[in-house]
């Protein structure tokens, strides 16, 4: 097979591998070459990623996390949510981890992302930084917590040890 069908529910999608943006609520055909899977990931959404997938989650505790944020392509509310956990018991269940809930607001050519945290934490918990990575728009500027970030590499790197936070992004007209 070289390509299929997909379905895109309502609302606005990015093509995960071309930043494309697309209108939801129709059918697509995507193609499928052997070396990638079509993915999207809905405007607005904030997906959290480790930056190298290991070969087992047993004893893999990142300093660093990913967060792509797909710039929504219209005003209004949007949320994710992140949980960090041991990985390997139940522990969760009892509050041992730690989870953080992102809203993103649109407003025009602003944008903002407020994250708050819950949870007990856990032994294992070494994160220090979150990387923002923007899909669909460049920002013409970025503050944490009332501060500036600059982008390193394509990415602005926030510290953080578990803490909530604050985003205001300016975008381009």
């Amino acid at each position: 097979m070289t390509e299929r069908q997909v379905y895109l529910p309502a609302g606005d999608w990015y093509d995960w591998h071309s930043d494309e943006l697309l209108s939801g609520r129709t059918f697509l055909v995507a193609e499928t070459p052997m070396e990638r899977i079509p993915v999207y990931a809905r405007a607005g959404s904030v997906i959290p990623m480790w930056q190298e997938a290991p070969p087992s989650s047993d004893g893999y505790h990142p300093t660093a996390i990913e967060l792509h944020l797909f710039v929504p392509a219209s005003d209004g509310h949007y949320h994710s949510m992140l949980q960090e956990d041991d990985g390997l018991t139940f522990a969760a269940l009892d509050g041992a981890c730690l989870r953080t809930t992102f809203d993103v607001e649109r407003s025009g050519d602003q944008l903002s992302v407020r994250a708050e945290v819950s949870g007990n934490g856990y032994p294992e918990f070494v994160r220090e930084q979150f990387h923002l990575v923007l899909h669909g728009a460049e920002a013409a500027t970025v503050l944490h917590d009332g501060a500036e970030l600059r982008a390193e590499n394509g990415r602005f790197v926030i510290p953080n040890r578990g803490g909530g936070f604050e985003l205001d992004l300016s975008l381009p007209d």
